[in-house]
């Protein structure tokens, strides 16, 4: 037995320090932990540190489908580079450099701020369909929206239409399985991604609709009531969606199956079969310039990476909106050079918090971040959207919360536009927001107690978790 304890937890050891690369100080801290408590400590390690898994799992897919994964990779969209700009070059060359995002111009896109609109023009767009919808969602909940979803759906495939529905389990946790049930009855296809406990830590939180491969949808919104103002405390919710159109929906198509193969696990020959099919070509939509960046556990964290870069290309400001604010430490002193250099960085948050867990630990953080000169805006009501602008010309909207889970573990996505005049649309709805909210006294916030002042140490350390 003592055998095998060594053996396991020097496995664990050279898996974090060999394998997995993990940063100095995170595997510090997990290599004590397996001394300490040798097995249970590789039990939570492989919970809530390991991503081995998830690297190994695509790696045997594209190993069992390697001629399918080239093709498939040829619809990936190339390079508008005869359109590229003298804006942030620095930018657009990270971009494709580190995560293979592509540029491309043949785009258009629409500005969602609320559940209504969005829900409205999701939904007939199902209804014109002609040939297949595919929806991934980190949450779908079992209320009057989520129901009015699955009935649309399970009608459009007894009418022929092609179903696909990804959903994440835990983010999905009070929809049972059997809410699907009319669906699957009518011939859709429904997955649920990373059922299993090992899982619980690594979410998909992305949220993507692809309608015959020529309308998408992403941005902060799943599917719900609550995103239509009826949760019971946070309320009014503001949110930012995007409506797509042009050669940036392929990239939402390949994101899409790339994580329906790999949540499937089995045999998806049919899908490799009829990829022109899914990626039909686009007419001419616009010529609004996009880059998507997607991240996960099992690639070198690439939207992490990619807001460094645009927040080092600042040159007078940097706004944010995230309901979370719980960053690591480089995307903290990004913004902290940033206004002790003195850029105008503005971040708003939910005057309601998430919870009081994370309330806490924002504030821990808030109070470093106003020593050098950032702003904070309370939006009066939640608000759940995620987007940042840079100097007022380019900017990115998404699925990525400014937390560490969201930076490093979970599978996310952003568009970024490189495009000032969508960004000065954008710009206009940021102010529109600050008009509803109300900035931050920092010699009022200074003044907060010593009980406060020890419980916001105590959850930024745990924040993580969160």
């Amino acid at each position: 037995m003592i055998i095998f304890v060594y053996t396991v937890t020097l496995l664990a050891i050279l898996s974090t320090l060999y394998i997995e690369r993990k940063k100095p100080g995170e595997a510090l801290a997990w290599v004590l932990i397996f001394i300490i408590f040798p097995i249970g400590g590789v039990i939570i390690y492989l919970v809530f540190g390991s991503t081995f898994r998830f690297k190994l799992r695509r790696l045997r897919l594209k190993n069992r489908y390697p001629e399918e994964y080239e093709k498939l990779q040829e619809f990936h969209p190339s390079d508008s580079r005869e359109k590229m700009t003298d804006l942030y070059p620095e930018v657009l060359q990270f971009n494709r450099n580190y995560s293979g995002s592509s540029f491309t111009t043949n785009n258009s896109a629409r500005v969602i701020t609320g559940g209504e609109e969005k829900f409205d023009a999701l939904f007939q767009d199902i209804k014109n369909a002609k040939e297949h919808v595919h929806l991934l969602y980190f949450g779908i909940k079992n209320d009057e929206v989520g129901r009015k979803l699955v009935k649309l759906l399970s009608r459009r495939a007894k009418e022929g239409i092609e179903i696909r529905v990804l959903y994440d389990r835990m983010g999905s946790l009070f929809t049972p399985r059997r809410f699907f049930r009319e669906l699957i009855s009518a011939g859709g296809r429904v997955v649920s991604i990373r059922p299993f406990l090992l899982d619980v830590n690594y979410r998909n939180h992305r949220k993507i609709a692809v309608i015959d491969g020529q309308i998408g949808y992403t941005g902060g919104m799943n599917i719900g009531g609550k995103y239509l103002g009826q949760h019971h405390r946070r309320r009014p919710w503001r949110d930012t969606h995007l409506r797509l159109k042009g050669e940036v929906v392929h990239n939402l198509q390949f994101i899409f199956l790339n994580d329906w193969v790999v949540a499937r696990r089995k045999t998806e020959q049919g899908i490799f079969s009829r990829l022109a099919y899914y990626f039909p070509q686009p007419g001419d939509n616009g010529e609004t310039g996009i880059q998507v960046v997607a991240s996960g556990a099992d690639d070198d964290q690439n939207i992490k990476m990619s807001y460094l870069r645009m927040i080092g290309s600042a040159r007078e400001k940097i706004w944010l909106q995230t309901p979370y604010l719980v960053p690591d430490e480089t995307i903290f002193n990004g913004l902290l050079v940033a206004a002790a250099s003195g850029l105008d960085v503005r971040i708003m948050l939910p005057s309601i918090p998430g919870n009081r867990f994370l309330k806490h630990a924002t504030n821990h953080n808030i109070s470093r971040l106003l020593e050098y000169g950032v702003r904070i805006f309370y939006y009066q009501g939640y608000i759940h959207a995620k987007t940042m602008i840079i100097d007022g010309l380019v900017c990115c909207i998404g699925s990525v919360n400014i937390d560490v889970r969201s930076l490093e573990i979970s599978d996310e996505i952003f568009i970024y536009f490189h495009d000032p005049a969508f960004t000065r649309r954008y710009d206009k709805i940021y102010r529109e927001d600050l008009a509803s909210s109300r900035e931050m006294d920092y010699e009022k916030f200074k003044e907060r107690g010593t009980g406060a002042r020890f419980w916001e140490g105590i959850f930024s350390f745990f924040s993580p978790l969160f």
